[in-house]
Formats: structure tokens, C-alpha cells, sequence
């Protein structure tokens, strides 16, 4: 049971990274709560894939950090 956290933030990390991944080949976030293209607005772009990147690091750390307790 303690291995389930470090579990769903890795799977976390690797969801946003999937995120980050369609958003560059594509151009456009994939979010129904703010849309955003590279085309329209590419400083929100931009900020919004750093931020993205921003939270899969803390997830990774975070996990790895937990599993490093755990061992």
C-alpha cells in the first residue's frame, strides 16, 4: 500500500509528458478548460508547456523522493 502514491505520480509525470508531447506536435494544448494554439497565442503556449514540464519534474522528484523512504 505505501507504493501506491510514488505509483500515481509516476503515472502522473507520464501523462503529462504524453500531454506535452501532443501539444508540440500539434500545436495546439489539449484542455477543455483553456484552449490554447501556438498560432494565437504562443506566449501562453509556451508558458503552459513549461508549466506542464514544471509539474512532471515535481511529480518525478516527489516520487522519487517517497520511494527513497520507502527502501
Amino acid at each position: 500500500m505505501d507504493y501506491v502514491l510514488p505509483l500515481l505520480l509516476v503515472l502522473l509525470a507520464v501523462v503529462n509528458t504524453n500531454l506535452v508531447r501532443v501539444a508540440l506536435r500539434t500545436g495546439r494544448i489539449q484542455s477543455r478548460l483553456l484552449p490554447l494554439e501556438r498560432a494565437a497565442n504562443a506566449s501562453g503556449f509556451w508558458m503552459a508547456l513549461l508549466f506542464q514540464g514544471l509539474v512532471t519534474v515535481l511529480c518525478l522528484a516527489a516520487a522519487a523522493l517517497r520511494l527513497s523512504e520507502l527502501l
